[in-house]
This record gives structure tokens, sequence and C-alpha cells, in this order.
């Protein structure tokens, strides 16, 4: 079981550092990786990720040459050091447990995600909202005319893997409060 304490700082024995990136290995299943060139890595909390202390799952890392691999009981993840940021060729995951095996490359779409969720302190419910007017006064109202409103991409997907990009959330200071 990963046992998870409320610290936005990973524990540094899950991280590796090579080259300009670092790889975080919260669990067996989840890998975090980053790219800086100047090599300083965000350990803030973020409204969306406020812990990464867990307990240090097992995975084993070898470094040859301008090659890292990082092993889990289930990832397999390969990043070749060529000085260029993550792209295709550079970084690449494959993953297999009981339900899924496959294939993940940096970049790679993810065509089964199944989304995410819709904030409901809008007033909408499901997929469609109302699309709103401004009056001559300046208050606004709801139209009869609705818009379909797709989801950004969720943590659930049927092809058994799937990246969350935390980079564009609030970094969240020590004394932030946050509902």
């Amino acid at each position: 079981m990963t046992y998870c304490r409320p610290d936005p700082k990973a524990d540094s024995k899950c991280e590796i550092i090579f080259g300009s990136a670092r790889f975080t290995v919260l669990t067996e299943r989840i890998i975090r990786i980053e790219y800086c060139k100047e090599i300083t890595f965000e350990n803030r909390a973020t409204q969306s990720v406020i812990n990464r202390r867990c307990s240090v799952p097992k995975f084993e890392f070898k470094i040859k040459h301008n090659l890292l691999v990082i092993r889990t009981p289930v990832i397999d993840l390969q990043f070749k050091d060529d000085g260029k940021i993550f792209h295709e060729k550079n970084l690449v995951a494959r993953f297999e447990w009981p339900q899924f095996k496959g294939m993940w490359h940096f970049g790679k779409k993810d065509s089964g995600n199944l989304g995410g969720t819709f904030s409901t302190l809008d007033g909408c419910d499901g997929d469609s909202a109302p699309v709103r007017a401004q009056r001559s006064d300046g208050s606004w109202y709801n139209t009869d005319k609705l818009v379909t409103r797709i989801p950004e991409p969720g943590f659930l997907s049927k092809n058994g893997w799937t990246v969350f990009d935390d980079s564009l959330s609030p970094a969240l200071e020590n004394n932030d409060i946050w509902a």
C-alpha cells in the first residue's frame, strides 16, 4: 500500500536527476517527469497536486552513457539525453500489468482518455452549457442557446496510461488557503 503524507516535496530517494531532466518515481505506476535547462525544479504544491511524499516504491534505475532506464514492476521508462527537451524519440515508456500492456512516447495523444469533470459551480450540468449574454444595464442572463463543452483530459484512459500536465496549475505557497 502506498502512503502519502501532506508534503509537496517527494522523498529524495525517489528522484533521479539526469541532464536537465528530473524523474520522480511516486508509485510503481506514476512517474513525474520534469525538464528544466537551469535544473531548478518545482517542489511546491500546486492547486492540482498537494502531496508527493509517498512511501518509496520498488524501482531501480541505470545510467549508461546518455541513456537513463527506470524500471518499476509495471513501467520501463527510457530517456535518451540528446540535449533537447522531451520529444517522441528521447522519452519512451513500456508498461504491463494484468489488464493492460502497451507503449507510450512523449507527445502521444491519448485517444482512450475518458475526460475530466466539468465544474458544477457555474450552475451547469453535463456536457452543454447555456450561452450567457449581457444586458444593457450590465447584468448577465442565460440565453436559450446551448454550447457543447469539451472536458479536459482526465486521469482514466481505456489505453491503460494517461498524462497529467500540472505545469499550468497555480503553485501554492506555504500560507496559501484554497478550497
